[in-house]
């Protein structure tokens, strides 16, 4: 992986096609084009069958019968317990106002990894030692594995239940799911690849493919400087044709570069994920950079409007290396009307080199208000809330031997944002 404001990480690609010819044979050439036909007829038939039977589970909320048709590539994290499927069945959370409210859960059922990671000396070597300690049977499986984050009055899609992979490429189906931002939405980009692959490999994180249209970015555009391009649901025998499009990029400055590539990514994307992440920008250059950035989008988003998304900053914690869970949110008092770094205090890391309050702010006043005024369909990922109770998970030690408190394991806490994608994708039909 690689690394930024504090460290990083990247991702891959492949393709298919076919054709005949004959001479002689008319009746041969009929009879073939007829079974081609009725073949895909079949397929097409067996995928829609397979869609409405998906959707109908998702839209009924019937956890244990998804968990039963899940096609995890790897170990599965099993079902919730009884008592959890007994209970009254909240309805669907659809707003952060109705998801933010709630608390993280240990799941003991949880007993292996959703995923795997090839080791990752250089940037995780710590997060790479605990898996191959537990697939070795050396160790446990670490405890921020076996945390779901439960809303009060509503309910996620994946709050008691594994990621299903049929459920999640039935819905993208024929998408292209187009993902822009620093090392923490390339950490997000990891989260969806490993649920959707079963395993996030080596070569997925450093040898990208540049495909066209992006092949002369390079050239272009210095600072976007990480481009990958891969197929999310090859696996099964029916060809969903969703693909992920990710473009690392740091700052957005605006100006004809950069412009250009947010017009592009967007041209080529049905669903589009942004945020820039940890990287401080003044905060006059930072309204005029998200000025230009709304604006171009204005004029270039034309699909679905609700599947422009824009994640919320996240940022480091204090003393991650002594974290062993969740931590408990206080109340917070908002008289001030300041967007206060509270309830977590106490495990954020407030630095002036970090310009940690700041950059919370400038999410909460200055990108959040023009999302809301030149795109008010956006939907926001708000993770910010629920990711900083979470110091632990981190990869606390990272590139050099240095401290890392804000990236985290893969798989680790960050696949909650994954999951609020797929709630989002899959239970909401966005």
């Amino acid at each position: 992986m690689n690394g930024s404001s504090v460290m990083v990480s990247a991702t891959k690609s492949t393709n298919k096609s076919r054709t005949i010819s004959s001479g002689k044979a008319t009746l041969l050439a009929v009879l073939y084009l007829a079974s081609t036909f009725l073949v895909s007829a079949r397929q097409y038939n067996i995928l829609e069958q397979h869609r409405r039977q998906v959707q109908a589970l998702v839209v009924e909320g019937q956890e244990t019968a998804l968990r039963h048709t899940s096609l995890r590539a790897t170990g599965s994290s099993t079902a919730a317990s009884s008592s959890n499927n007994n209970k009254a069945k909240k309805p669907w959370c659809r707003t952060p106002e109705d998801y933010n409210h709630g608390e993280w859960v240990k799941h003991d059922d949880i007993v292996a990894y959703p995923y795997l990671s090839d080791p990752d000396p250089v940037w995780g070597p710590q997060c790479s030692q605990l898996q191959s300690d537990f697939l070795a049977g050396n160790g446990t499986l670490p405890a921020f594995l076996q945390y779901k984050w439960h809303p009060r009055n509503c309910q996620l899609a994946l709050q008691d239940h594994s990621w299903n992979q049929q459920a999640f490429c039935s819905s993208l189906q024929n998408k292209v799911l187009g993902v822009s931002g620093d090392s923490m939405s390339q950490q997000f980009v990891h989260s969806i690849m490993g649920h959707s692959r079963g395993r996030i490999e080596v070569d997925e994180w450093w040898k990208f493919v540049v495909e066209t249209p992006w092949k002369q970015m390079d050239e272009a555009i210095p600072d976007h400087w990480v481009k990958l391009k891969v197929p999310l649901c090859d696996h099964d025998t029916i060809d969903y044709n969703v693909t992920l499009l990710y473009q690392r990029w740091d700052k957005y400055h605006g100006g004809d570069a950069d412009r250009a590539a947010l017009t592009q990514l967007a041209q080529e994307s049905d669903y589009l994920l942004l945020n820039w992440g940890v990287h401080y920008q003044q905060w006059a250059d930072m309204e005029q950079a998200m000025e230009d950035m709304t604006s171009v989008l204005k004029q270039h988003w034309t699909k679905q409007p609700e599947r422009l998304f824009w994640r919320s900053t996240n940022v480091a914690h204090a003393n991650c290396d002594t974290a062993t869970g969740p931590i408990i949110a206080e109340a917070v008092d908002d008289s001030d009307n300041q967007k206060n770094i509270n309830p977590m205090n106490a495990s954020v890391i407030i630095h002036p080199e970090y310009h940690t309050q700041e950059i919370l702010w400038q999410d909460e006043y200055i990108v959040k208000p023009l999302l809301s005024k030149k795109l008010p369909h956006t939907t926001l990922l708000r993770i910010e809330e629920t990711t900083l109770q979470r110091p632990d998970g981190h990869r606390v030690v990272g590139h050099k031997g240095t401290q890392d408190c804000l990236h985290y394991c893969e798989p680790g806490p960050i696949d909650h944002w994954a999951e609020l994608f797929y709630h989002y994708a899959v239970a909401l039909e966005i």
